[in-house]
């Protein structure tokens, strides 16, 4: 792009080749203040994106497609519906803290049916405080016990947070935490674009966290680019064929290496 500009001012007959009537004209039209000023922001587009080439981040190629694509606005919606599950998740993972090992009944569908029950399980003990329990952390419910305790029989015998039966309001919190991560982890994996690298195996807190990190360098880059004319709209006054002329950058192609661009300057 940049090496179609700045032949503009001094080679227009060698561009001639491919051009209608109309494009010739508008060409040999242009002032060259207007080619000139067309040629800077080529230059420091350019910049920006073979910055961004070059920085070996594992989603760039795709990215350069969608510039070239005028796609990148997609992706920004994209990045915003990610960032906000990403967040739930974090919250969730927060609320979860330390706790290793939570587990309810045996699938998805007890998740479902228990978690109301959680809830309401919650709320009580916030009132009335934690649940008296045996030397083996298994719930006492005695003939005088509340009805709502009465009701959670099946509860109890099926949900667990360290091996235990869940006793105290954190405890329960933590288990609806449990459950509502586990939904949001499958809507996060079925809205994972294909451009975003994703590593499954690592620990969850890990995962989201680097996703984070790369939803926030993407960003940066589309604000980067979005604050110049697009390539084609730089060549437009010109009547200069647009086709391939996005691709003049350089041939890299990204890696694994994980890392933000610098862009403000420094290579």
């Amino acid at each position: 792009m940049v090496e179609a500009l700045a032949g503009l001012n001094t080679q227009l007959e060698s561009h001639r080749t491919g051009l209608t009537a109309e494009q010739w004209a508008a060409l040999q039209t242009s002032t060259e203040e207007a080619r000139v000023a067309a040629r800077e922001q080529a230059v420091k587009l350019n910049e920006q994106l073979e910055r961004i080439n070059r920085s070996g981040s594992a989603w760039v190629a795709d990215f350069m497609k969608a510039y070239d694509a005028a796609e990148l606005e997609a992706w920004r919606t994209s990045i915003s519906q990610l960032s906000t599950r990403v967040h739930t998740i974090e919250r969730l993972l927060l609320t979860i803290g330390a706790v290793k090992k939570i587990s309810v009944g045996n699938n998805a569908a007890d998740m479902e049916k228990y978690l109301p029950y959680a809830k309401r399980l919650r709320d009580y003990l916030n009132e009335k405080g934690p649940l008296k329990t045996d030397a083996h952390g298994q719930v006492k419910l005695g003939v005088f016990a509340p009805a709502l305790l009465k009701d959670g029989k099946e509860f109890f015998a099926a949900v667990s947070v360290e091996g235990e039966q869940p006793s105290t309001a954190e405890q329960v919190e933590a288990v609806i935490a449990h459950i509502q991560l586990h939904w949001e982890l499958d809507a996060l994996r079925k809205e994972i674009p294909q451009w975003l690298p994703v590593s499954n195996d690592v620990k969850t807190a890990v995962m989201v966290a680097r996703m984070e990190a790369d939803l926030a360098q993407i960003t940066q880059c589309i604000d980067t680019v979005s604050a110049y004319p697009p390539a084609r709209q730089l060549l437009a006054p010109f009547a200069f064929p647009a086709r391939g002329v996005e691709a003049a950058r350089t041939d890299r192609r990204a890696g694994k290496i994980r890392g933000c661009p610098s862009i403000d300057g420094a290579d």
